[in-house]
């Protein structure tokens, strides 16, 4: 396996709304035994796949900032698993303002990284297929990251890098993560999304009052997600089978119709409802 890790590369600029124009970490794998696929499960890091850490120093929680600090959630590795499982990519789109901010380093955010890879294999051989990383902020310390950016989420510029980079059909993958912003960025790439929290919570609430996209559907961890995403793929795995007899062109119309009807039936549900098969 071959591991590709640039440091501010510029993502350039095209013609696609809301695409990254500033600069990201991007760290990748590929290798002749592994052939990038075309569908993903785009995931963010912290509070989603790593647990938060307590900053004694400011009195709040924060994403970590040093190995030492990174501790997979529950089930989160085995989550990883049954995404390489699926045949899906599991990539990693998450922002790190700490670089900006002061608070770590460009090194550091590295050694980070190559914990989480080793951690999440240490569960059954998970593989994270790609980490596409956000190094700015607005309000920045650091001058070089002190940036208004295309790839900070809730934009979806991570997204269109990755999708980019592996050749990914957006509408086709999914986007799971802890934060609001993590489904407005799913939401604006055109994935389908799965916030991990509660629809219940005064805070989801007021976000969604200002505008903030609703998720298609919501879990308590990112085990639950997954679940929901592997009942989802073999439900598509079994209509898709049923329409293998048609002949063209009947098929494609008959493939259309079902399919129609079939997101039809998808619509946002609390955790406590997600159905197993």
């Amino acid at each position: 396996m071959t591991e590709l890790f640039v440091a501010g590369q510029d993502l350039g600029v095209d013609d696609a709304p809301g695409h990254a124009d500033g600069r990201a970490i991007a760290l990748a794998s590929s290798g002749g035994s592994r052939v990038p696929l075309r569908r993903a499960v785009f995931l963010d890091r912290d509070g989603t796949i790593n647990a938060m850490v307590y900053d004694r120093d400011h009195g709040l929680v924060d994403s970590p900032m040093r190995p030492d600090q990174l501790t997979l959630l529950p089930g989160a590795g085995a989550a990883v698993r049954q995404i390489n499982d699926l045949g899906l990519l599991a990539i990693v789109v998450s922002n790190q303002p700490g670089v900006a901010k002061g608070k770590t380093s460009l090194a550091l955010l590295e050694a980070m990284t190559l914990e989480l890879r080793a951690q999440v294999a240490a569960e059954g051989g998970a593989v994270l297929d790609g980490i596409f990383y956000c190094l700015h902020h607005p309000e920045g310390a650091v001058e070089q990251y002190r940036v208004k950016c295309g790839c900070r989420k809730p934009g979806a510029g991570l997204l269109l890098q990755a999708a980019r980079s592996f050749g990914i059909d957006l509408a086709s993958s999914y986007m799971v993560g802890d934060g609001l912003n993590d489904v407005a960025a799913g939401r604006e790439a055109g994935c389908r999304t799965v916030w991990l929290g509660s629809p219940r919570s005064d805070w989801a609430g007021a976000a969604l009052a200002e505008g903030v996209p609703e998720p298609d559907w919501t879990a308590r961890d990112l085990a639950e997600a997954i679940q929901k995403i592997v009942y989802l793929e073999r439900r598509e795995s079994a209509v898709d089978g049923d329409l293998r007899g048609f002949g063209r062109p009947d098929r494609d119309q008959a493939v259309g119709r079902v399919r129609r009807r079939r997101r039809g039936d998808d619509q946002p549900v609390h955790h406590a409802e997600m159905r197993s098969q």
